[in-house]
C-alpha cells in the first residue's frame, strides 16, 4: 500500500484510509500541535512551508476540512516525522530486528519476576513449616514481634 509520489513523499494510502474511517481528525490535530510546538515551528512557518495561507493552516490544526487527509504527508515532511506518527501518535516498530529486541527483554524481564516470586515463595514456605514446630504461644510472640517492626 506504499507508493512514491513524484515529489518524493511516501503515499500512504492505509494511513489517510484509516485516518479518515477509524480515526477522528481530532488525534492527528493533536500530534501535528504537539510535534511542532516541541520543534518550535510557529503556524506561520507551516503554513509558508506548505504554501497555503495561515488561516487555512489553522483550520488544518482545528480539524475543520478534510487538508489534514490531503496534506499529510507534506507536514509529516515538514516537522520530520514519519507520517504514521501523525496519524498514531507514535512511531510504529520499523524492523522485525528491533521487534525481537523487545520480545527478549520482555521475557527476560517475565523470567525475573518469576524467579523473584518463586524465591519469596519458597521463603514463605520455609517460615509456615519453622511455624508449624511452634507452641501457639511462641507463635503470638513472633505475630507480636512482627507488629512492633
Amino acid at each position: 500500500m506504499v507508493s512514491e509520489s513524484r515529489d518524493g513523499l511516501q503515499n500512504l494510502s492505509f494511513i489517510t484510509y484509516y485516518s479518515s474511517v477509524i480515526m477522528d481528525n481530532a488525534s492527528i490535530k493533536e500530534n501535528i500541535i504537539r510535534i511542532r510546538t516541541e520543534r518550535g515551528i510557529s503556524q506561520d512557518e507551516m503554513a509558508r512551508a506548505l504554501g497555503i495561507s495561515r488561516n487555512s493552516y489553522r483550520s488544518i490544526e482545528k480539524g475543520l476540512t478534510c487538508l489534514i487527509n490531503k496534506r499529510l504527508g507534506e507536514i509529516a515532511k515538514i516537522l520530520g516525522v514519519p507520517v504514521e506518527e501523525l496519524a498514531l501518535g507514535y512511531q510504529p516498530i520499523e524492523s522485525e530486528e528491533r521487534l525481537e529486541d523487545i520480545r527478549i527483554s520482555y521475557k527476560r524481564n517475565a523470567d525475573d519476576m518469576k524467579s523473584a516470586a518463586d524465591a519469596r515463595i519458597a521463603e514463605l514456605e520455609g517460615s509456615r513449616q519453622a511455624a508449624k514446630g511452634m507452641t501457639p504461644e511462641t507463635l503470638k510472640q513472633v505475630e507480636e514481634k512482627i507488629k512492633l517492626m
